[in-house]
């Protein structure tokens, strides 16, 4: 998601996002920048790579979230760095409000921001293939799914390590078996079916391509068939053989 900054409408909107912050009576038009953020995302929300506003059985959506709560930190409401576009799963059903850090150091102003540790992917700035390593497994569930792990090579007592490992559970991106509700916890047991048939659909799509390059097969006529697949930030993935089937 860095290339927000260079993407060819970036400076024409914020301009106008701006301009529209100086009117005490109007609150922080952040929507402006929706149409950047699913362009750069291939209209994928960049933490589970859900469809975007898809309507089917669901509607997935999308709202843009403020990575920083702006409760929490209300210097933050109206800067754009501070917005990230999800789908509203992600946001509104895990990430909510929660932001949980490394320190007890909390930052009140821009300055102080880089002395603080989030314990949540930013994707805005960070690299996913720094953290995790994208596992096909059958193990846990009726059905296989795909999941994230941390990135192997992590040290254990690093920062990153925790940071990976807390991404994973607040999202419902991995460790899924150790996570499932009780079918009596109607409203958690849903959401939780909902974040299975997710990752269960990425399994689906991803899986042919994936056995391709882990068997060292040619891909290109996958490709060719799918161009889609290539729309996925999960690709990177797999073109880097950060990756693993069981």
């Amino acid at each position: 998601m860095k290339e927000i900054y260079r993407h060819k409408n970036f400076d024409t909107i914020n301009k106008k996002f701006e301009e529209a912050k100086k009117d005490e009576f109007s609150d922080c038009p952040w929507t402006k920048f929706i149409p950047i953020h699913k362009d750069i995302s291939k209209g994928r929300c960049p933490i589970c790579e859900q469809k975007l506003d898809e309507i089917g059985e669901r509607h997935t959506g999308s709202s843009i979230d403020h990575f920083r709560p702006r409760d929490n930190y209300k210097f933050l409401e109206c800067e754009e760095s501070n917005y990230i576009l999800m789908c509203k799963g992600c946001n509104d059903v895990y990430k909510k409000s929660e932001f949980p850090l490394d320190t007890d150091f909390v930052a009140t102003n821009l300055t102080q921001l880089c002395s603080e540790k989030p314990l949540l992917l930013n994707v805005r700035e960070e690299d996913p293939l720094d953290y995790f390593e994208l596992v096909f497994t059958e193990k846990y569930l009726p059905y296989p799914i795909l999941e994230l792990k941390r990135k192997r090579d992590l040290n254990k007592s690093s920062y990153a390590y925790r940071k990976a490992e807390e991404t994973i559970r607040l999202f419902l991106l991995g460790k899924c078996h150790k996570q499932e509700p009780k079918e009596s916890e109607k409203s958690l047991y849903k959401t939780f079916s909902e974040r299975m048939e997710t990752l269960h659909l990425h399994y689906d799509t991803l899986y042919e391509l994936a056995k391709a390059i882990d068997e060292e097969k040619d891909f290109e006529e996958i490709l060719q068939n799918n161009p889609k697949l290539m729309e996925y930030g999960f690709f990177k993935f797999l073109i880097h053989g950060q990756f693993r089937i069981e």
